[in-house]
């Protein structure tokens, strides 16, 4: 999704005024935590798929054993 850009919120709320500048900050703050928790479950999935292929691979090991 990135970050949005000043230009980019004058468009869709008009002028930047310190009332709608909290806005914006607080929009950019919102998608920076968005991307940051979606990064980190990706990788918190990513570790739990490599704990079952471990888990596989001993469980095949130990049965051709």
């Amino acid at each position: 999704m990135g970050n949005i850009s000043e230009r980019e919120f004058m468009e869709k709320f008009g002028q930047l005024t310190p009332q709608n500048q909290r806005y914006l900050v607080s929009i950019q703050e919102a998608l920076s935590f968005a991307q940051q928790t979606g990064t980190q479950k990706d990788s918190n999935e990513l570790k739990k798929e490599e704990l079952m292929g471990e888990r596989q691979a001993e469980e095949v090991y130990m049965l051709k054993r």
